[in-house]
Formats: C-alpha cells, structure tokens, sequence
C-alpha cells in the first residue's frame, strides 16, 4: 500500500477547515479535485476515512487512526522539499506593498521565501503607491506590489489586477454638494491624486473631509454619510453606492496592481522573490485582457 501525499494533505485539510469547500480554497484547487483525492486515499486503505454530517466532516475511527500520521507524514515531505529546494543565495531583499490585505498573503510567500534561502533578509515595508513609486525611483526598494493607472503600466510590470475606478458615496448621504467632501487614503495615494486632479480640472470646489490609513475606514466613512470618494469597483459593498454626479465628470482611468523591479541593478535574490510572488500571486493578466 502506497500513501501519496496529496492525498493525505485534502483529508487532512478537509477534517481541519471542516468542508471540502474551504479545504479546495485552502488548498487552491478545486473541490472536485479535493474529493476525488479523499475517495482515492479511501480506496487505496480499504475503508472510509469521514463521516459526512450535513455540511461538517468528522473521522471514522480508521481516519482518526491515520490522521496523526498523516500529519507527520506531510510535514517531514514538506520539511524534505524546504532542504532540498534550498538554495544558498544570500543578501537583503527590499520589498514594498500598498495594500494591507495584499500583504497578508505576500507574508505567506516570505515565510516560504525565507525558507528556501536561510542566508537572506527581507525589508517589508507598507507605503502609499506614491511613495514606493519614488522609492523604487531612488533605489530604496527592490521590487513592489502596488496600484498605477493603466496608462502608467510600464512593459516589464507583471499586472496582477485590472479594475475600473468609480465615484461612491453612501447610500443614504446626500448626492449634490456646494463643496465635495472627499474621502481618500491622502497625499501619495494615487486615487486621491485622481480625485483631485479631476474635480479641479471640471472646477469643483472640494474639501479634505477625511483622510483614511485603511480601506475599511474609508468605507466607515462612506457608510456614515461623510462625503464621496473614488475606489474601485471590487472593492463596493452594501451602503455603498454610485455618485450619481460622476455621469458629468470625465471617466477615470482603469487602476492596476502590479509587480515592479526598480530601475537599477536588481540581484539575484530580488529575482527570485520577484519569481516566487508573481508565480502565487500572479493572474498573468495583461491590460489589454478583454475583460479588463
């Protein structure tokens, strides 16, 4: 009898996100895919290894039995490719991020980064786009995950993103002012500079109403009533809605994230996390993707 550890990594999963759903998300393959591994684990040991309860999963005797080698199994194999996969690259990698929740998931792929390079250091480090723009302008960054416009997108960027901006405000706020109160992550966001620029350029008077260090304030802020600003379109939830006003005002551009090296001698290391980050993170989106 032969264990594969896919196997064991979708029935170990399944029992620990409790679903076969969450273990595919987990995972970052399907739930088919998670399924029909389990139901190949099962036949290959002769008996069922979960009791399905609804929507929840637990253990039969013989999956609880099997599960802490599973375990043991999954960690010494990804303990063996870690070794193996190692590499004796060494220096200091300096990376920058715009977004918050980004930075969640790019800290996952510095953990494995670090991993595979013992012998390397990461700068990490949370700024406005603005500013890493200038950072990697002046040499103070390797690479950064950030938002541009899309005519801003330079050839060798890697797009993760593509969205259209909008113009929001709450849904129960007004929707005509004398002077707009404009709500925006501040000087060195690049959708700030947007809204500025464009409600100077149709002569609008505006004001400074708020100035968020978070998505999620600027959303509380939309929500409460306290003036509008321009997001993009994923990122609109219940409360919020179009500004009606928008129609008149020229169209914004699409915004971007993406992946950029600075401009001057990139190493080796800063290659490889370039690499790695595009290779997890990367739709291989292009801005010129119909559905873009």
């Amino acid at each position: 009898m032969r264990l594969d550890t896919e196997s064991l990594r979708a029935f170990v999963s399944a029992l620990e996100f409790d679903g076969m759903t969450n273990a595919a998300d987990e995972l970052g393959v399907s739930q088919s895919a998670v399924s029909w591994r389990i139901r190949r684990l099962e036949d290959r040991v002769g008996t069922d290894l979960l009791i399905r309860e609804g929507h929840s999963l637990r253990p039969t005797q013989a999956g609880s039995d099997l599960c802490a080698y599973a375990q043991t199994i999954i960690e010494a194999h990804d303990s063996a490719v870690r070794m193996l996969e190692s590499t004796s690259l060494e220096g200091t990698v300096r990376l920058g991020s715009s977004d918050d929740h980004l930075a969640e998931r790019v800290a996952y792929t510095l953990g494995r980064f670090r991993q595979a390079h013992p012998l390397s250091r990461v700068e990490f480090h949370i700024h406005h786009s603005l500013v890493l723009d200038q950072m990697l302008a002046a040499d103070l960054l390797d690479l950064a995950l950030y938002f541009v416009l899309e005519p801003d997108v330079e050839p060798d960027d890697e797009v993760l993103t593509v969205d259209d901006l909008v113009w929001v405000v709450g849904e129960n706020a007004p929707k005509e002012f004398d002077v707009v109160p404009v709500l925006s992550f501040g000087e060195g966001s690049v959708t700030a500079r947007t809204t500025v620029t464009t409600l100077r350029a149709v002569g609008m008077d505006y004001s400074e109403a708020f100035t968020g260090s978070s998505f999620p304030s600027i959303l509380s802020a939309l929500r409460a009533g306290l003036g509008v600003s321009l997001i993009d379109r994923a990122n609109m939830t219940d409360g919020i809605v179009e500004w009606p006003v928008a129609a008149d005002l020229p169209s914004p551009p699409n915004i971007c994230q993406v992946v950029r090296l600075g401009s001057g001698s990139v190493s080796e290391l800063a290659k490889e996390l370039y690499t790695d980050i595009v290779r997890e993170l990367g739709t291989g989106l292009s801005v010129d993707d119909e559905d873009s």
